[in-house]
């Protein structure tokens, strides 16, 4: 098949991730697998597309798309998606796939200025201000903010993070909460 030159790679380990292995039902990883890897998407992980232009491409009914959004929304907290304006937000987009080339960086900021949706576009303006603040070049960017030595038990991450990015923002509410490359 013949495509628009557009290369998303998807770790083999997706597979054996325990959250895929123990929460996803054969839809979920289609599903998820879809959105890391579907023409729409760009170097931010926050793309437009339509409920109708999902099913059609996955061959499910309208329903059943708008169903995995709200799965994916409320019980994975994977996604975000804006109805008003038929864009999606993913998660750990930035975990996966953010560089520290310039000409990458230049591409994601130009992208993250085009968002129509002012939440999505705002948490991707501070997720782009922590990652190219951190130290490290040409690296996939995953925050770390404690010595290699520090036990990964010890503290959750992922609520440091996104209390530091609710502080930024002043809050997003429950229903909209998101998290930032955890």
């Amino acid at each position: 098949l013949m495509g628009s030159g557009t290369y998303f790679a998807v770790d083999a380990a997706f597979w054996t991730d325990p959250e895929v292995v123990d929460n996803f039902t054969p839809e979920d990883k289609y599903f998820y697998l879809y959105l890391l890897t579907c023409i729409h998407g760009n170097v931010a992980g926050c793309f437009q597309i339509s409920t109708k232009q999902m099913a059609d491409e996955l061959g499910y009914s309208k329903e059943t798309v708008e169903h995995l959004i709200d799965r994916f929304v409320t019980v994975h907290k994977m996604i975000d998606y804006s109805r008003e304006n038929k864009e999606i937000l993913i998660h750990k987009w930035c975990r996966h796939h953010w560089t520290k080339s310039d000409k990458y960086l230049s591409a994601v900021e130009k992208k993250i200025s085009a968002i129509k949706t002012d939440k999505f576009r705002e948490y991707l303006e501070v997720t782009f201000d922590l990652f190219s603040q951190s130290n490290g070049k040409d690296t996939v960017w995953i925050p770390y903010q404690y010595g290699m030595d520090t036990s990964f038990l010890s503290f959750n991450i992922n609520n440091s993070f996104n209390r530091e990015i609710e502080r930024d923002r002043g809050g997003m509410g429950e229903e909209e909460e998101t998290k930032a490359c955890d």
